[in-house]
């Protein structure tokens, strides 16, 4: 069952229907309960649950008191990542001596069978910036990248960023104006699966500024495209690098531009 199908049907009280207890529950941070017993199994797949990552809101304070019950409360605790492990247990020193897993994140790579090539296509240089709107992932950053790779040298000097994602994206189309490179940048919106592979297809490179992630989909996605991928230094990267990452000593524009 899907993750809002399952909730359904333990929110929703079905007297004609046997008692249904789940084996797992796929739950990224919502306490779900049956006749007061706890979850058998929790899921959490952003490390923002337990690192200042996020605004803080009123919702984020809820969140985080039936985080910690569930943490506490279930029989196995499922991560996404050892960096999202380690983040929960110095959050939470208990769990540390309680079951845990970590299952990467199970990711459809189908469409992308056919992208990776090795041969360059033609027009200018392009790069792939494959993050939401969100603060931590610092996208004004990538403007400031865009221009010092332009400035590198005549070949690199119509360089392109082609943004995929949903948002306004107001930092970084702001920054581009400020530096003067606003037409060099692409906001290509949300792209369903087959047209993400594409643009993973069309890159040269993927660039992902984030200050910190959970898992990191784009560098699986990339290694599936044969596109490098240059990343800052959060710790997930590290974790999850392939022979295509190749990640900044330090998340400074000199830095990735460089890589």
């Amino acid at each position: 069952r899907s993750t809002a199908e399952a909730l359904l049907r333990l929110r929703v009280p079905r007297p004609a229907a046997p008692a249904w207890r789940p084996d797992v529950v796929w739950s990224q941070a919502v306490s779900v309960t049956r006749e007061g017993d706890p979850p058998e199994a929790v899921q959490y797949r952003d490390v923002g649950s337990f690192v200042r990552l996020h605004r803080r809101t009123p919702r984020r304070a809820l969140k985080e008191r039936r985080e910690r019950r569930d943490l506490l409360g279930a029989d196995l605790r499922v991560f996404n990542s050892g960096v999202v492990r380690a983040a929960a247990e110095a959050r939470y020193p208990r769990i540390r001596a309680l079951p845990t897993a970590v299952v990467h994140n199970g990711l459809d790579l189908t469409v992308f069978e056919g992208v990776a090539t090795t041969s360059r296509r033609p027009g200018p240089p392009r790069l792939l910036l494959p993050q939401t709107d969100h603060p931590h992932k610092r996208n004004a950053l990538a403007a400031d990248v865009l221009a010092a790779v332009r400035a590198a040298g005549p070949d690199l000097a119509d360089t392109r960023l082609a943004v995929a994602g949903t948002g306004p994206y107001a930092d970084l189309r702001s920054r581009a104006a400020e530096l003067g490179i606003a037409d060099a940048v692409d906001l290509l919106g949300y792209l369903p699966r087959p047209a993400m592979a594409a643009a993973y297809g069309a890159a040269d490179a993927v660039l992902i500024t984030s200050s910190g992630e959970s898992f990191c989909n784009p560098i699986v996605e990339a290694h599936a495209a044969g596109r490098p991928i240059v990343l800052a230094p959060f710790a997930a990267a590290h974790e999850l690098r392939g022979p295509l990452s190749s990640i900044a000593p330090r998340a400074a524009v000199v830095d990735l531009a460089t890589a």
